[in-house]
């Protein structure tokens, strides 16, 4: 039964990671077929639309930070859209992110196990963009679901240990601050994003410490 349930584990994640290739190639061709035929934003409100690779860690960050039992990292792909025209002014930003993330956590101290998970949500982000768009500060909010929980999470530990037991209910909440900067290719409506995030992420309808990470990302932007 283990066998089975470990190949249609593989399975499911090779169909996620070829999803979300095809989810962000569409993105690509979809975004490059508006560029001679859409004047201003898409659908009324949409300014931008892009991809992004998100690469985060624990292990820089202060002891009280990280979880006693794992190293932890992250990769997320991102598929974004922003509205620079809903609040204020187009100096304030309003960012949808559908996210796939993939975690991993290496067993403190002999490193056996990888008790990582595989989630599947979205974020919202407020942000705010300074002197003609030279960088931006934002935060962000989500949610995600996990389908499938490590063994690692199982463990009847004591209440001490909890902040390596998130996840619980399938459920993962998402928030934190975020600084970038889009760099755009001279004259053309394509932009490079570099970000830097700090996020915490834990199971927000239970107590635990949850998992806090730094991040970079890259991605790239079409602005319409």
């Amino acid at each position: 039964m283990g066998s089975w349930s470990y190949l249609l584990s593989s399975e499911r994640n090779d169909v996620m990671k070829k999803l979300i290739g095809v989810i962000a190639l569409l993105a690509i061709v979809f975004s490059s077929g508006f560029c001679y035929a859409t004047e201003g934003p898409l659908f009324g409100f949409i300014d931008n639309v892009g991809v992004d690779f998100e690469y985060g860690k624990d292990y820089m960050l202060p002891d009280s930070l990280r979880g006693d039992h794992a190293l932890n990292t992250v990769k997320r792909y991102s598929l974004r859209a922003e509205s620079r025209n809903l609040i204020f002014s187009d100096k304030w930003g309003v960012q949808f992110e559908f996210k796939y993330s993939a975690h991993k956590g290496d067993e403190v101290p002999d490193h056996g196990q990888d008790a990582g998970w595989k989630e599947l949500g979205f974020n919202l982000a407020l942000i705010r963009h300074f002197y003609n768009d030279l960088f931006y500060i934002g935060f962000l909010a989500g949610l995600s679901y996990v389908d499938d929980l490590p063994e690692f999470e199982r463990r009847d530990w004591p209440d001490r240990c909890l902040e390596s037991n998130v996840g619980r209910s399938h459920y993962l909440g998402t928030w934190g601050p975020m600084v970038g900067r889009n760099w755009g290719f001279g004259d053309t409506p394509w932009s490079l994003k570099t970000e830097m995030r700090f996020t915490h992420t834990s199971d927000p309808f239970r107590t635990d410490m949850g998992k806090n990470f730094i991040s970079a990302i890259m991605g790239f932007s079409y602005n319409f």
